[in-house]
């Protein structure tokens, strides 16, 4: 089994139907054991998006004419578009050794441990998983396993337009608020990538017990990405 995890940025808005072919592709590298994982960053067109238990719920008086798509994913409906960064972290989380929630927390307290790196306080909520600063939710996570690898990951909030997930009860709650990062601090997106990269491979680490930890190695695959 391969220790390596590939990371790729992708510079054009993806559409979220052709992306998840794209997910799936790598997801079977890394069942096949091509690599241990590969960390996507991109930004998807705009599209509401429904988790595969979720109930369906669009504000009627919606004009903005957006797209709706099931998701296999977990969690409720939520919306994707610009300014919103995507990590989907493609990973063999059954070798890391790692139980779902394990594999959610990290996905949590690295975004924290980013926001707390410009001063800024993020937490969780015990009503679901997720990032919120004071009373605003600013990153939202849906995953899915199948044969031990997971597929989807978690949106960021850092400049996107919040006006649209207010057609909806954003992640199945209509008490929910959201709200962008860039109320708070400005932190570019390239930046924020960064830190996600390495901050989450430190957690992947500290939180594993799979004996080739010290041997996991980024390496930046352009194949399939941006230049």
């Amino acid at each position: 089994m391969s220790t390596k995890i590939y990371v790729e940025s992708f510079k054009e808005p993806q559409d979220y139907e052709a992306f998840f072919l794209k997910q799936l592709h790598y997801q079977n590298k890394v069942l096949r054991g091509d690599a241990l994982g590969y960390f996507l960053f991109l930004e998807h067109d705009d599209v509401y998006t429904v988790g595969r238990f979720a109930k369906l719920y669009i504000n009627a008086n919606s004009h903005l004419h957006v797209p709706i798509i099931k998701s296999t994913r977990g969690g409720s409906i939520t919306y994707h578009g610009l300014g919103q960064l995507v990590f989907y972290p493609i990973l063999n989380i059954g070798i890391l050794k790692l139980k779902l929630k394990d594999f959610v927390d990290i996905l949590q307290e690295t975004v924290i441990e980013i926001l707390s790196m410009f001063n800024l306080v993020g937490r969780k909520n015990v009503y679901g998983p997720g990032v919120w600063i004071k009373n605003k939710k600013v990153a939202s996570i849906g995953i899915s396993i199948r044969r031990g690898v997971s597929m989807h990951g978690i949106s960021i909030n850092l400049d996107c337009s919040i006006d649209k997930f207010y057609l909806i009860e954003p992640c199945g709650n209509p008490n929910t608020l959201v709200g962008n990062i860039s109320d708070y601090k400005k932190i570019k997106k390239h930046e924020f990538i960064e830190l996600l990269s390495k901050n989450f491979l430190n957690q992947l680490k500290l939180k594993t017990s799979y004996p080739k930890k010290n041997r996991i190695s980024l390496l930046a695959d352009c194949s399939e990405s941006e230049p």
